[in-house]
């Protein structure tokens, strides 16, 4: 196992059965009361996803989005806190694109937290409704790892229905995606019947009152959804985590 430390401030406001005649006294007491203690993360725990990202054409989001399909996506990744982007792998199913940003520029001294990255899908193999593009961010000296899901509407997937996540209600096309914590019940509903196939290992969804509910899994789970109507098909992608990350260190 190995362990990634990064440093959150704490401060002990509570002072009790203490005489202080000196206000300098008092001073530094609080002063003294302030550390820094270490907080150890799990790299075997599953955290939220919630690299901030920006597309050039339909604004920004935090951690998960849905994106229409176009020939060309221009993206902006900023981690909070300022976290250093000392590593960024790009991945789909069909490609692996890793760069290792510098921050020296050829006149002026940059930052290396942000980064901006040019997608253009490929068509026979990227664009056929089943592409889901994983952004992760890596920090050598504090560890503030970011990570980012990108799922694409398709022509193909055109079965509407109304998503409850985490305590929002979504209007979807066909395709969506709900990240909340392991365990916390969803619901999702349809205007016809359907039948539902979920991954292997998947918290399987039960029908209550026309609502299908089910708790979310742990890590990432896809459901696969078929009109008995219309025959129109829809996809689903949830994101189940265990843990949070600190990312303001100041």
């Amino acid at each position: 196992m190995v362990s990634l430390v990064i440093t959150v401030n704490l401060c002990l406001r509570k002072i009790t059965h203490c005489r202080i005649g000196n206000p300098i006294w008092l001073f530094l007491l609080l002063s003294a009361g302030c550390s820094s203690i270490p907080q150890t993360l799990d790299t075997n725990v599953f955290y939220r996803r919630d690299l901030p990202i920006c597309e050039a054409s339909f604004g920004c989001f935090e951690g998960i989005a849905v994106l229409p399909q176009k020939d060309f996506y221009k993206f902006n990744l900023s981690p909070k806190g300022e976290a250093e982007i000392d590593l960024f792998v790009a991945t789909t199913a069909h490609r692996n694109d890793t760069f290792e940003p510098t921050s020296s520029g050829w006149l002026f001294w940059k930052k290396k937290n942000s980064y901006e990255y040019l997608y253009k899908p490929n068509r026979e193999l990227e664009a056929d409704g089943d592409n889901t593009l994983v952004f992760q961010t890596f920090e050598k000296a504090k560890g503030r790892h970011s990570w980012a899901i990108v799922l694409f509407l398709s022509d193909k997937l055109q079965l509407p229905y109304t998503l409850y996540c985490n305590g929002y209600t979504t209007e979807a096309v066909g395709v969506s995606g709900c990240q909340s914590k392991t365990g916390l019940k969803q619901g999702v509903k349809f205007k016809e019947r359907v039948m539902i196939v979920a991954d292997a290992g998947c918290p399987v969804m039960e029908k209550i009152n026309g609502l299908y509910e089910w708790p979310i899994g742990y890590k990432q789970c896809g459901y696969t959804f078929r009109g008995g109507d219309s025959d129109k098909k829809g996809t689903l992608m949830t994101v189940g985590y265990k843990g949070e990350l600190v990312r303001e260190l100041k």
